[in-house]
C-alpha cells in the first residue's frame, strides 16, 4: 500500500517548520540522496513554501524497482520529480507508470 501523498489543495501545516524536506520540483533520485544522507525516511514534499505532502522512501525505492528488467523504463523513471512519482502511484494504485 503507498503511504506517499501529494495534494497541492491542501496545507500539510504539521510539516510547516520540518528542517528537512523535498522539493516537488526535486528528482526521485536527490530525494532518496537527501532521505540517506539525513536518516529521514519520511519526508514532506514543498512547493512554493508550503508542504503539500509527504514522501516515503519505501515508495520511491519501490517506484523504481518495478520492472527493472526493462532498462529503458528505468531509466526513463530516473527522470520523473517527486511530485510525477507520487501522483502515478496514487493513480495507478502501483509504483510504476503505466
Amino acid at each position: 500500500m503507498i503511504k506517499s501523498v501529494i495534494n497541492a489543495k491542501k496545507t500539510f501545516n504539521h510539516f510547516k517548520k520540518a528542517e528537512v524536506k523535498v522539493d516537488s520540483e526535486q528528482m526521485v533520485m536527490s530525494a532518496l540522496e537527501v532521505m540517506i544522507t539525513n536518516k529521514e525516511f519520511v519526508l514532506p514534499v514543498f512547493e512554493a513554501g508550503k508542504c503539500i505532502g509527504v514522501v516515503y522512501f519505501k515508495d520511491l525505492v519501490l517506484f523504481l524497482a518495478q520492472n527493472l528488467e526493462d532498462a529503458d523504463l528505468f531509466v526513463h523513471k530516473l527522470n520523473y520529480t517527486v511530485e510525477s512519482a507520487v501522483l502515478i502511484m496514487m493513480k495507478t494504485g502501483r509504483k510504476e507508470p503505466v
